[in-house]
């Protein structure tokens, strides 16, 4: 079983805590902007624990913006003389996932001349021609520095020309957590969008059950939770009630995974918190290589759940992981 060591997790909280301080030098605070208004819980592991970072950190989160609700002169209102705009982490810096991409663009458009810090992110750009438009916004920008979480992306910004720098996903700085009990032998938490690692048709040869930890919130809730938004943004509350959203999100997302004795998964932050959590797991290789490029540039394989190629390799992984999880 694999297990994030504390020395290694100081060692990168540190990391992570020295390049934020530097990029938000003399700023009083600062406006945390793309607040994750879905349910896949890696982008709220991400969003808690870069708040816990700027708590450590005594930077004083002003206000939050979603993607879905960005407002320009909302924003503005929120903006002090020596307030930054901080962008969230997370893998969606590219055109994979368009909303998250247009609010990055739309605020460097809207606020050329304000310090603007995009929090670590994996790059994946399809068409030359976002690609390019990002990169003329990004260097045209008066201040705006780019983290990146893995030594791909970091070469495909460098290419760009553009202010860049090699910072740990924030996630890997999260304290570790306790499993529940096991319902079922084996687990596959198993992604169905544009990155997932194998299409329908692949099966795993063992007896398994399939699940994600994704899912839509019904119309009430989601009016409920636009309510929040609007009465957030106007009284600053923000900060406070997302943090705990994220922390309960992180919370389903334990739960998710101890149902299984064993996990499989292709989700980045699924196999993070099965290391934090202690769950036997085994991960298989995303479409894009973004896990394999991150695993390999913070030396993360020896403590992260082995990484296979297809659900053959998986299927042995999953037995022996599960004759010794038995067995004990």
């Amino acid at each position: 079983m694999t297990a994030l060591p504390a020395t290694m997790q100081e060692h990168l909280r540190r990391r992570f805590d020295v390049a934020l301080a530097h990029a938000l030098r003399g700023a009083s605070d600062a406006v945390l902007v793309d607040h994750p208004s879905h349910h896949n819980v890696g982008d709220h592991m991400i969003w808690r624990a870069q708040m816990r970072a700027l708590g450590r950190l005594d930077v004083k989160v002003r206000g939050v913006c979603e993607a879905r609700d960005y407002d320009p002169a909302r924003l503005a209102r929120l903006l002090g003389p020596g307030t930054a705009i901080v962008q969230s982490g997370g893998g969606n810096l590219g055109d994979l996932y368009g909303r998250s991409q247009n609010l990055r663009e739309r605020v460097l458009e809207d606020f050329p001349d304000r310090r603007i810090v995009q929090l670590p992110q994996s790059v994946e750009f399809l068409d030359p021609v976002r690609s390019a438009r990002f990169a003329e916004l990004a260097r045209t920008h008066e201040d705006y520095l780019v983290m990146v979480r893995d030594a791909r992306s970091l070469a495909t910004l460098e290419a760009m020309e553009l202010r860049c720098q090699l910072v740990p996903d924030a996630a890997l700085t999260l304290p570790q957590t306790e499993r529940r009990p096991p319902r079922t032998d084996v687990l596959w938490l198993r992604r169905s969008d544009v990155e997932a690692a194998s299409s329908r048709g692949d099966e795993l040869p063992m007896p398994h059950e399939v699940t994600d930890w994704t899912r839509p919130g019904s119309r009430r809730l989601a009016r409920g939770r636009a309510g929040a938004r609007r009465l957030a943004m106007r009284t600053g509350a923000a900060p406070m009630l997302w943090e705990r959203r994220a922390r309960r999100e992180e919370q389903r997302g334990l739960r998710t995974l101890s149902r299984g004795r064993v996990v499989l998964t292709d989700r980045l932050h699924a196999s993070v918190l099965a290391a934090l959590a202690g769950i036997p797991a085994v991960t298989m290789a995303d479409r894009y290589g973004k896990i394999e490029a991150l695993r390999t540039t913070w030396g993360l394989d020896s403590v992260l759940p082995p990484l296979v190629a297809d659900v053959d390799e998986a299927r042995d992984e999953l037995e022996r992981l599960l004759a010794e999880a038995t067995s004990r």
